[in-house]
């Protein structure tokens, strides 16, 4: 970092509390939590052109719930869905974010979040196939079972009124 400029700034007495009260990882005093909070609305920002550094960005904002899930399946507990979904918001989330405004664009993250999704749906069928669930709740996928067999019957269906 370069040289720092000094800057004064005004409060309210609620906004002060709240600075002196927020924990930040390496941050002890309001200068320092403020530095933090610009650098990281500045990497938002650039963030918002760049698809990795982008979901980087959201990632980090999924961190604190991806800690309380690791610490849960360290004490031997299984989270599977809800590890995977800390994987996928943040793919999703930087999809929308940098997209353009044509519907051309449009139509590409359109496109892009179907796979996403059916990358989602699939492992939730892959989970609903066995009686041992991998999550806190141990029937999460298995009670789908009927709505998806209902689905994919009606599905068929429409496939072989087309043939």
């Amino acid at each position: 970092m370069g040289r720092s400029v000094p800057v004064s700034v005004r409060l309210s007495p609620e906004d002060a509390s709240f600075l002196a009260a927020l924990e930040i990882d390496g941050c002890v005093t309001v200068s320092q939590k403020i530095r933090h909070v610009v650098s990281q609305a500045r990497m938002a920002a650039q963030a918002k052109e760049d698809v990795t550094q982008d979901q980087e960005v959201i990632g980090q904002k999924v961190e604190p719930f991806r800690r309380k899930i690791a610490a849960l399946e360290a004490s031997g507990q299984s989270a599977v869905f809800l590890r995977q979904l800390c994987h996928w918001l943040p793919a999703v989330m930087a999809m929308i974010e940098v997209a353009g405004e044509t519907a051309t664009d449009l139509g590409a993250i359109e496109i892009k979040a179907r796979d996403k999704m059916l990358d989602i749906l699939d492992h939730m069928a892959r989970q609903a196939l066995t009686e041992e669930s991998l999550n806190l709740n141990s029937h999460l996928f298995s009670d789908m079972r009927p709505n998806l067999i209902e689905i994919l019957k009606i599905l068929a269906e429409r496939e072989n009124h087309k043939t």
